[in-house]
């Protein structure tokens, strides 16, 4: 998996901000790749941490913590 953030910069894009400055916009550009062939994920769009866990346990469930040993 290979992440590049928009903050990411080098020669050519500087040049182009400096030419335009305007164009500046946020992006993150991500790129999965799998070699045994079939690739699952799930992308939770939740606004706040809180709204994604939510999503995230009504995917996989509430799973309950292990016995605490004396």
């Amino acid at each position: 998996m290979d992440i590049k953030n928009s903050k990411d910069t080098d020669i050519i894009s500087s040049l182009v901000d400096f030419v335009n400055p305007s164009s500046k916009e946020t992006f993150v550009d991500v790129r999965f790749m799998s070699e045994s062939g079939v690739l699952d994920f799930f992308v939770l769009m939740g606004p706040t941490l809180k709204s994604a866990v939510k999503q995230y346990v009504s995917l996989t469930g509430v799973h309950g913590l292990p016995q605490v040993s004396n």
